[in-house]
């Protein structure tokens, strides 16, 4: 598994902290851009990510989550 400071999680909705993704969030220590911080701004907020994750990793996958 990826080290926290690895992950960037971009543009999540609240996660209710008792379903199963809401306890590993709050646990772990995630570099987090909540949907309200990105919204009317996308490029800024990726813009912020994407600094914090070239200063950790050569490289990045994006995985996009797309539930409704």
């Amino acid at each position: 598994m990826l080290p926290d400071n690895r992950i960037a999680y971009f543009g999540e909705n609240d996660t209710d902290p008792n379903d199963p993704e809401g306890q590993v969030l709050a646990r772990r220590r995630l570099h987090r851009y909540p949907a309200e911080g990105v919204h009317g701004r996308p490029r800024d907020a990726a813009a912020e990510a994407l600094r914090h994750l070239a200063g950790v990793a050569p490289q990045f996958l994006v995985h996009f989550d797309i539930d409704t």
